[in-house]
Formats: C-alpha cells, structure tokens, sequence
C-alpha cells in the first residue's frame, strides 16, 4: 500500500492566514499585500529595496541594568562628556538617566546595525526629529532602544577612529510620545566621549537638527536584514 500525505487541518490552515491578515491591517499592510502577491507569483517574496552596509551586528539583551552598563565605559575607553554637569559619571549620570526613562533590551536578539547621514535620507537643511524618523522608516530602518548603545560598548562594539561620531536616537520611555533621547558618541582630544540631551518632537516645529551629515545609527529593520545577509 503506497503512502498517504497526512492531511492538513483546519487549526494548520488558519493559523498562518490570521497571522498574515494581522500584517495586512498593520503599520506595513501595503508592504507585506505585495509580499504576498509576489509569493503567489512565485517570485522573491522580500524585495532588498535598501541594500544597507551593517555597521555593527551584535546580540543585545545582556540582562544588566543601565548601573552596570555604565561600569564597562572606562574599561572600553568611554567617559561622559564633562559640560553635561556629571563629572563623577558613576554616580550621577546613571540615577539622571534612570530619572529620563531608557528604553532596554528585555529579551535576547541579534540587531543588525546600520548609520546614515540626514543628507543620504533625502532630508534638506533644516528637518524635524520627525521628519528624519519618517524618512528613515520608509527605507526599512527602525530606532535604537536606549540600550542599543551602552550594550555596544560594553561588548567592545564601539571603538571610534579619530574625528569619528554617531549619533543615537532613541524613545523615551517615561515620558510622553514626543520625547527623545540623543546620544552621542564622539572621538576628542585623544577620547572617547559620550554626552546626550532630550529632544522634544513638537507637532508643528520639531526640534531642528543643522547637522545634515552627522551619521545617525538605525536599526535594519529584520526582515531586510535577514534579505541582506542571505544575498
């Protein structure tokens, strides 16, 4: 007697199809209709319409508090920019960020990262914070959490070269939707120096940024991601 195919049931079938009508009515609905009608037509299902450089690839999630974090800085060369009025970053730069309200890793994950300059994302002289997170959005790029940063340089990820800097932008989780957090990380004077500054994202203003070709760091959205790293 030849092999009968186990047959598929109903639970089988509707799983997949709610998860996917979920996608459809999501944030990214459009993107992922034209996944599927792609799939149908037998084609590449994930288009790499931005084919992003990975600038650092780690795995973040390390389960420390931002204290502990904070204690790698000098053993990786980093101290917090003095002018931010935190000489003595052990102790007070850590309970002021604890004050802002940062945005951690709570669960293991493999974060491709990429930096882009305003410029390259097509933005003009004078741009809001919404803007630019618009802009980097549409071309597969997510925010940083708050912790992206500290665990980069806590594993070693961040050595900067001579006149190197990045900029990291990252929700706040404490406070209201239109609060920002600004980190910056720059070589100077023979240092590595981190200092950072709240942003507010103001519906008709926003916080206006000069600096077109600062290199801001992004998270590659995963899916783009995963196209790039399997071409």
């Amino acid at each position: 007697m030849g092999n009968t195919q186990e047959q598929i049931t109903l639970v089988e079938i509707l799983r997949p199809i709610i998860k996917l009508l979920t996608h459809f009515i999501g944030k990214d609905g459009r993107e992922w209709l034209n996944a599927f009608n792609r799939f149908l037509r037998k084609e590449g299902v994930w288009l790499i319409q931005y084919n992003w450089k990975v600038w650092r690839f780690a795995r973040v999630g390390m389960k420390k508090s931002l204290s502990e974090l904070i204690k790698f800085m000098p053993l990786h060369g980093y101290q917090f920019r003095p002018d931010t009025g935190f000489p003595n970053f052990k102790l007070y730069t850590a309970s002021r960020l604890h004050e802002i309200g940062l945005n951690f890793n709570i669960e293991e994950e493999d974060v491709y990262f990429t930096t882009v300059s305003p410029r390259k994302l097509g933005l003009k002289e004078s741009f809001s914070v919404r803007e630019l997170l618009e802009a980097a959005s549409k071309r597969g790029l997510d925010l940083c959490l708050s912790g992206d940063l500290f665990e980069l340089i806590a594993q070693g990820y961040c050595s900067l070269s001579r006149n190197e800097s990045f900029r990291f932008l990252t929700k706040v989780t404490l406070e209201s939707e239109s609060d920002y957090l600004s980190l910056l990380i720059e070589y100077e004077d023979g240092k590595q120096m981190l200092s950072f500054k709240r942003k507010k994202l103001d519906e008709n203003h926003g916080y206006i940024i000069t600096y077109l070709d600062t290199e801001h760091v992004f998270r590659i959205r995963k899916r783009i991601a995963l196209a790039i790293r399997n071409s």
